[in-house]
């Protein structure tokens, strides 16, 4: 049997009555019984709440606690089910039991780390077991978990709250302890709201025979009624309770014909709260107005975020912190309108560039009046720069930085009203700045990773030394498009890069570039190059940084090894490397003419056999998957969708030249135009949707979405399943 702690640190009741000159306090404790056992993880549980149930015969069967590791070597999930119901049950009975206690840290760690590993496991386990009930009870043993968690921390709240509350009235300081007792208000109905809800929560889970929470649903209910009597007794001590009753003077309110609101304040027992400066708040904006002898008054209440047609409003008297007066409401109806306001926008300063700091004030009103509280968007070209409320006079300011992504020219700064259909509607005003361009400067560090692959890592940086995020860089070895990277927070970047079988591998180096594209932003492109030694595996490898178009050049840079068991791995990487050649040297010739410049041409790489037989004359065996879509796979499932979309092209690409006239180092067009006649029309429909794909992940500012990579490939399989039926 359970053992519980029934009262609390709470003192029971304030049993004299109390004025405001002083209090009389009478404290009634008392301590219950804290053994404890030990759980299996360490945790320390009252007893009764962790203690297994015990055998009293053969004919027994409610083993609840049944350690998983011992409930069968064929996994009987019906038995870890109960043994993990029985833990997460015992940590919230634990919980409490610590509450009740006023053992506050240790209530909510039985609610942490632990609770969280078993119900995992809870979780995991019941999507195996058949029906939908531990599905249900998870879902419930998470949500006891965060109610549990918010009822400890009010607890615990309130009684901090409450000493200081105690602190004050024995002191003789009565505004003092007005405004700590208001603080208390808050804590106390999150334990009103929190306890009801976790007794309910309780109740369910002690439907099932896994789970007794009985003690602990007492422990909870006793908690909320003592917290319950003592913020009672308090606020009868301190405060004076008060009734409002207001009505509307019209039946419709704009915001430039307002409505008119007149009522009256009084304590509970009917007597005027007179000549009283007095806030209330009409559906959450505030309103400050002085009550006459008779408590009456009078105000003005202009609708500006309401939702137009018939409305209730709620209408509240909202006393200061130290006021001996609680607070109290009523509501009015009417029927909102709409109105367009007028807005104005002013940036300052009028011209900038990429990351400069840009301000942004205005004002929403209309008939000459300020509206306040009115959320307001501001955008600077088709970026969102953020939203802003407007201050009591209507007036907003927003300070903002100038993103990347607005291009440079002339651009437009907008301020609109963000709401629809409310009292009102959505107006704007615009403003003109200059956005000029930004040079950027690229540092490039490559280093040999063996005669294979290289590392490079930079920076992107403007020509002043600022950091360049969230950029999109391709990293070309030997001209050929190896990978894709983006900078991070601080503009720095960092990947690895198969080398192509090119001649100047062949020769012990690779050239190695990293080119910024800035496309759709207001920055310049900068490029960086180096030349790379590489070294054989039983030596270092070397880098040189070289001077690029618009970058640094990188830094001096030594190599590492590749060892013996990647040469195949590497080999497969070649194969699609090299089909990617072709593409980017035509799509890069493409941008270079645009200025008739074509200075540093992509090197198309030329494809070379890597397989050979092996010295019996058999074919080598293949480790892992050999699949033509094998490493477009691989990528897709690390998430790099532009590189798995461009490795399933070059399987497409390998396929077709095996059965077709294709160019060496054709472009990917030239490759669809050099097939297109010998394909189906469902072949040709898919390879159209590939190439497509294709050109956005080599060649786009942002990676391919997710959904369409898989797409790719699932083509990409249909043009190569087509081709092996076809017996090619």
């Amino acid at each position: 049997m359970l053992l519980v702690a029934t009262c609390w640190w709470v003192p029971g009741a304030l049993t004299a009555s109390e004025s405001q000159g002083g209090t009389a306090i009478a404290e009634v404790g008392a301590a219950g019984d804290t053994t404890v056992g030990a759980a299996a993880d360490g945790w320390r549980a009252p007893v009764g709440v962790a203690a297994a149930q015990e055998s009293d015969g053969d004919d027994n069967e409610s083993t609840r606690h049944e350690d998983p590791d011992e409930a069968g070597s064929e996994g009987d999930l019906e038995a870890v089910s109960r043994w993990l119901q029985g833990e997460l049950a015992d940590r919230l009975g634990g919980s409490a039991i610590n509450l009740s206690q006023g053992q506050y840290e240790q209530a909510s760690e039985i609610l942490g780390d632990g609770y969280d590993e078993r119900l995992d496991q809870f979780v995991d386990v019941a999507g195996e077991t058949d029906g939908d009930e531990d599905d249900e009870q998870a879902e419930t043993y998470g949500q006891a978990q965060e109610n549990q968690s918010s009822f400890v921390d009010a607890v615990e709240r309130y009684r901090e709250g409450f000493e200081r509350y105690r602190e004050a009235r024995e002191q003789g300081n009565a505004t003092r302890a007005r405004m700590v007792a208001r603080t208390l208000r808050e804590p106390a109905q999150r334990i009103r709201d929190n306890g009801s809800s976790l007794r309910r929560l309780y109740g369910r889970l002690s439907e099932s025979p896994n789970a007794d929470l009985s003690e602990a649903t007492t422990t909870i209910e006793r908690l909320q009624e003592n917290v319950s009597s003592q913020q009672s007794a308090i606020e009868a001590a301190v405060f004076v309770g008060t009734s409002l009753t207001v009505e509307a003077g019209n039946g419709t309110a704009s915001f430039d014909d307002p409505l008119t609101i007149t009522g009256r304040l009084a304590t509970e027992n009917g007597t005027a709260v007179a000549d009283h400066r007095t806030r209330f708040t009409v559906a959450g904006r505030s309103v400050t107005t002085t009550t006459d002898a008779d408590g009456r008054f009078s105000f003005e209440f202009r609708p500006t975020t309401q939702p137009v047609g018939s409305q209730s409003l709620d209408v509240a008297f909202a006393p200061a912190d130290a006021s001996r007066y609680l607070r109290s409401t009523d509501t009015v109806d009417a029927t909102i309108e709409p109105v367009e306001p007028s807005v104005t926008v002013t940036p300052e300063p009028t011209t900038v560039s990429f990351a400069d700091d840009l301000t942004v004030t205005g004002r929403v009103g209309a008939d000459g009046v300020g509206a306040p509280d009115v959320p307001v968007e501001v955008t600077l070209g088709d970026e969102r720069l953020g939203v802003v409320r407007t201050d009591a006079d209507g007036g907003f300011r927003l300070n903002a930085t100038v993103p990347a992504t607005v291009l440079d020219g002339s651009r437009t700064v907008a301020a609109r009203v963000a709401q629809d259909d409310r009292a009102l509607t959505a107006a704007g005003e615009a403003a003109t700045v200059t956005v000029e361009s930004t040079p950027t400067s690229l540092s490039l560090d490559a280093e040999s990773n063996g005669t294979e692959s290289v590392d490079v890592d930079g920076t992107l940086r403007t020509a002043e030394g600022r950091a360049v995020p969230e950029q999109r860089l391709r990293v070309l070895v030997d001209g050929s498009v190896a990978t894709t990277v983006r900078t991070d927070g601080d503009g720095r970047f960092a990947a690895t890069a198969s080398v192509p079988g090119t001649p100047t591998a062949a020769n012990g180096t690779a050239s190695v570039s990293v080119v910024y594209q800035a496309d759709g932003t207001n920055l310049e492109a900068s490029r960086a190059n180096a030349t790379v030694t590489l070294g054989p595996a039983e030596q270092d490898g070397g880098g040189v940084g070289g001077d690029g178009a618009g970058g640094d050049g990188g830094d001096d840079g030594t190599g590492s090894l590749l060892s013996g068991w990647l040469l195949p791995i590497v080999a497969v990487v070649l194969l699609v490397l090299v089909a990617l050649g072709g593409a980017a040297a035509y799509l890069w010739r493409e941008r270079e003419a645009g200025d008739g410049s074509d200075d540093d041409p992509i090197v198309v790489a030329n494809a070379v056999d890597t397989e050979e037989p092996s010295e019996n004359g058999a074919d080598t065996e293949s480790t892992g998957d050999a699949s033509p879509l094998a490493a477009a796979r691989e990528r897709f499932d690390e998430g790099e969708t532009d590189a798995a979309v461009m490795a399933a092209y070059a399987a497409v690409r390998d396929a077709l030249a095996a059965e077709h006239d294709v160019p060496a180092d054709g472009t990917h067009r030239e490759v669809y135009a050099a097939v297109t006649d010998a394909l189906d029309e469902s072949d040709r429909t898919e390879l159209e949707q590939v190439i497509d794909s294709y050109e956005r992940a080599a060649f786009a500012q942002s990676p391919v979405p997710t959904d369409r990579a898989e797409r790719t490939l699932d083509r990409a399989a249909t043009i190569l399943e087509d081709r092996e039926a076809a017996g090619n």
